[in-house]
C-alpha cells in the first residue's frame, strides 16, 4: 500500500470529489480514479459511492479514513524524525524515482556516492511524477532521478544529466518480428502500444505519440500504470512497448528486444531538485553524478 495512494485517498474522502482530489495533486481524473479503485482493490472493499452527482464514502471508507490518516501522518512524522536525527542539511538523502526504468542508473550513482560518503543516510520514496515534483517543492524530498518532463520544465527545478539512451522494441517470444534483431522505425507493426500511464508523466506520453506519428502510424495505444506492468502485458502478448536499451537485463525470456533503426525513439533519466535546496551531501551527490556524464 503506497502513501501516495492514501493520501489522494483522503483529499477525495475530504472534499467528496474525485475531480478536486485530482487539481490538488495535479493528476487527471482517471488517474485519480485509477489509484483509488487500486486501494480499493487492495482492500477488498468499496470506500466510495460512484453516483452521478458526485461520490459519498461507504461505512468502510469513513472507518479507513481515520487510518488512513493517521497513517500518513506517521509516515510523515517518521520522515521528520530521520531529517532530525541526521540534520536537515546533513547526513541524509531523501531520492525519488517513479518506476524501475530509472533504477538502473539510480543504483550506480547511489552506489558509487556510497563508497565516498558511507556516513550519509539515503531514503528512497516511489511516486508518481507529480506527487514526486510536489515532494521536490515542500522538500520532502531532496532530488528526483526520472525521465519526466513535468519535472524538468517546473518553476525553480534545476537538473544533473543523468543518462542517454535509445529505446528498444520489445515484443513477446511469439511476435512475427521476434527472430529479428533490429527494426526499421518505419517499419514498427501498427499494433497496441502499451503505455505507462499518466502518473509518470503527460509530456513523455506526448512525446511517444509524437514520435510514432513520425514514424508514419498513429499508435492504439492501452495505458498501464508502472514499467513492470507493461513488461507483464508484452510477455503475456497484449501488445509491444518501448523500453531503455540499457534496461534489457531486466527482461526474462518471455520477450523479445529489437533495436529501432532510425526515428526518434530515446530517453534522458536526469536528476531534478530544487535551486533553493541547501542540503550539502546533495551538492556532493550532484557533483558526483556530473563527473559520471555519458
Amino acid at each position: 500500500m503506497r502513501i501516495e495512494s492514501l493520501r489522494y485517498f483522503i483529499s477525495a474522502a475530504k472534499s467528496l470529489s474525485f475531480n478536486k482530489a485530482a487539481k490538488e495533486h495535479f493528476l487527471s481524473n482517471s488517474a485519480i480514479s485509477q489509484q483509488i479503485s487500486s486501494l480499493e482493490d487492495e482492500l477488498g472493499c468499496k470506500l466510495f459511492k460512484r453516483e452521478a452527482v458526485g461520490v459519498t464514502l461507504t461505512s468502510a471508507g469513513a472507518v479507513f479514513l481515520e487510518s488512513a490518516i493517521r497513517i500518513v501522518d506517521l509516515s510523515e512524522k517518521s520522515v521528520n524524525n530521520l531529517r532530525h536525527m541526521y540534520g536537515k542539511s546533513d547526513n541524509l538523502i531523501t531520492i525519488g524515482f517513479v518506476s524501475s526504468v530509472e533504477i538502473d542508473l539510480l543504483t550506480e550513482r547511489v552506489n558509487a556516492f556510497k563508497q565516498k560518503r558511507p556516513d550519509v543516510l539515503v531514503a528512497f520514496v516511489q511516486a508518481p511524477a507529480q506527487a514526486l515534483l510536489e515532494k521536490l517543492q515542500n522538500e520532502s524530498c531532496d532530488v528526483v532521478c526520472s525521465c519526466g518532463r513535468e519535472i524538468k520544465t517546473a518553476k525553480k527545478i534545476e537538473m544533473t544529466f543523468g543518462w542517454h539512451d535509445r529505446l528498444v522494441l520489445v515484443v513477446p517470444k511469439s511476435h512475427r518480428l521476434a527472430a529479428k534483431k533490429a527494426i526499421d522505425s518505419k517499419d514498427i507493426p501498427e499494433e497496441e502500444l502499451i503505455l505507462v500511464d499518466i502518473n509518470s508523466g503527460r509530456l513523455n506520453i506526448m512525446d511517444m505519440i509524437e514520435n510514432c506519428g513520425e514514424d508514419g502510424f498513429t499508435p492504439n495505444f492501452k495505458a498501464v500504470n508502472s514499467a513492470d506492468m507493461m513488461l507483464v502485458e508484452v510477455e503475456t502478448g497484449n501488445g509491444i512497448a518501448f523500453f531503455p536499451k540499457k534496461s534489457m537485463h531486466r527482461m526474462n525470456n518471455n520477450v523479445r528486444c529489437l533495436d529501432i533503426i532510425g526515428g526518434h525513439h530515446e530517453i534522458d533519466i536526469n536528476f531534478y531538485w530544487h535551486r533553493n535546496n541547501r542540503n550539502e551531501d546533495l551538492k556532493e551527490f550532484l557533483a558526483l553524478c556530473e563527473n559520471r556524464e555519458e
